[in-house]
């Protein structure tokens, strides 16, 4: 017993006097210690759903959209509606023969129709000594097929109705629907127009508002209150339109117009010379807001000959007398037209 006591006790010191000088080894080794951890912080100075990016003072939102749908419907045969009618006097029923250019080709149109639309936005906001910064950007991608493939085709033809033997093409499309920056009551870049105020709102009349997406250079006043000015700078081309014309084709003997003969005459949008001029007066309240609004639009118009548009001048040089059907027009004419809105909700 007292020598398995005395190893014991050994056995003792002799851990007691290792233990140290492990401890003083590791002592020596370099510390490693690992990297803070920064985790989403919530930021709930501008509503809900924004999270502080980590490592800076800004806040994210992030949004999206997803849309499916699925169109059915009966590919029939039909008839061009306004070729019954003459003079406003429909054609016979009975014993009427409609002649081959009258029908719309019904077996190449499609009797089901998908499209789907998938959207993402990001609302980032950073407050400064001026106010506060955001950037905003929304991307839509949409695909259809079908009678729902020219939505979203940005104008592009893709014989949705099928007057002819094609059938439809299916359509991908990605546009930017909204990118822009506010900062000390400026908005620059591609956004809602400030004439609006039902934007997208469904309506079962005929007369809807209006609801467009241009590039603008706006300036918003705010005095309190909920009370608040706008004056905005848009772009003209965003919502120019066709040019209509009383002139169109004539006889087959050509007829001269401002020093231009021909046998037909087109008319086309002149190049913008001064943007959409547009302001609102505005007061947003707990039980809804009013809106009154105004806007300039200037119409430049030019009458060309048919076919100016498609036509390419030869290569230099031009013979002898040679004038671009495009280089004059017959016409010109400068227009000035306005709107104005009052809406409340």
């Amino acid at each position: 017993m007292k020598l398995f006591k005395e190893l014991l006790l050994g056995s003792a010191a002799a851990l007691a006097g290792v233990v140290p000088v492990a401890g003083a080894r590791g002592a020596d080794l370099p510390a490693r210690q690992a990297a803070p951890i920064e985790y989403v912080r919530i930021c709930d100075a501008y509503g809900a759903g924004f999270f502080y990016i980590p490592g800076t003072d800004t806040c994210l939102r992030v949004g999206g959209l997803v849309l499916a749908e699925l169109r059915g419907h009966d590919p029939f045969f039909s008839i061009a509606g306004p070729l019954f009618y003459a003079n406003g006097i429909p054609h016979l029923g009975t014993g009427f023969v409609p002649t081959p250019n009258q029908y719309l080709n019904a077996r190449s149109r499609d009797a089901l129709a998908f499209s789907a639309l998938g959207r993402v936005e990001l609302d980032a906001r950073t407050q400064s000594p001026w106010g506060t910064l955001r950037p905003f950007a929304r991307v839509d991608a949409f695909y259809g097929s079908g009678a729902s493939a020219q939505l979203g085709g940005l104008g592009q033809l893709v014989n949705t109705f099928n007057t002819t033997a094609g059938s439809t093409a299916a359509r991908e499309t990605t546009i930017v629907n909204k990118a822009f920056i506010q900062f000390a009551g400026l908005t620059a870049g591609r956004a809602q127009s400030m004439f609006d105020f039902y934007a997208d709102a469904y309506n079962y009349e005929n007369l809807r508002g209006s609801n467009a997406t241009v590039a603008l250079l706006a300036y918003t006043a705010t005095f309190g209150n909920g009370f608040s000015a706008t004056l905005s700078f848009e772009d003209q081309p965003s919502r120019r339109a066709a040019i209509g014309s009383t002139i169109a084709a004539t006889t087959a003997a050509p007829i001269t117009i401002g020093g231009v003969s021909a046998t037909s005459f087109q008319a086309q949008p002149g190049g913008s010379r001064v943007p959409e001029i547009v302001g609102n007066l505005r007061l947003d309240q707990p039980w809804g807001a009013v809106q009154l609004s105004a806007a300039a639009h200037q119409v430049r118009a030019s009458l060309f000959q048919a076919g100016a548009l498609a036509a390419i001048p030869p290569t230099p040089p031009f013979p002898a007398g040679f004038t671009p059907p495009f280089a004059f027009p017959a016409l010109t004419s400068n227009s000035y037209g306005f709107a104005i809105q009052a809406v409340f909700s």
